[in-house]
């Protein structure tokens, strides 16, 4: 597996940002200039975020066709869900480090503590 397949913090992070405003499973429509606001970013970001939040399973993105049109969006899972899928991949790949700064960009302590990831981490045989 490559690096580029494998989750950034920042996804993660914009995936947890998107969860604060959809439910998971709902088919939820929404406009490009309200997830810009939500995501705190450009219009033209919110389409390259969609597309690598759909290429990691964590989301379904169907865009508006034409200028003003609708778009829908269908969260797959929950941001505790797609931070230990991530957590996995990065142990087994030997990336550590990858956790330890997960940690501390999300501040995703309680995060941590709810679904036992550090204990999980730590009985990983290498």
């Amino acid at each position: 597996m490559d690096s580029s397949s494998f989750k950034s913090t920042s996804h993660l992070s914009r995936l947890r940002q998107l969860s604060r405003h959809y439910q998971t499973q709902e088919r939820t429509p929404v406009t490009i200039a309200s997830l810009a606001e939500q995501l705190q970013c450009s219009d033209r970001n919110v389409s390259k975020l969609m597309v690598a939040m759909e290429s990691y399973g964590w989301v379904t993105w169907a865009p508006g066709k034409g200028r003003g049109n609708v778009s829908t969006l269908t969260l797959l899972v929950t941001f505790e869900e797609a931070l230990k899928q991530a957590l996995e991949e990065w142990v087994k790949a030997g990336k550590i480090n990858q956790h330890i700064n997960l940690q501390s960009s999300l501040m995703a302590n309680w995060c941590f503590k709810k679904i036992c990831l550090c204990g999980w981490v730590m009985r990983k045989p290498n």
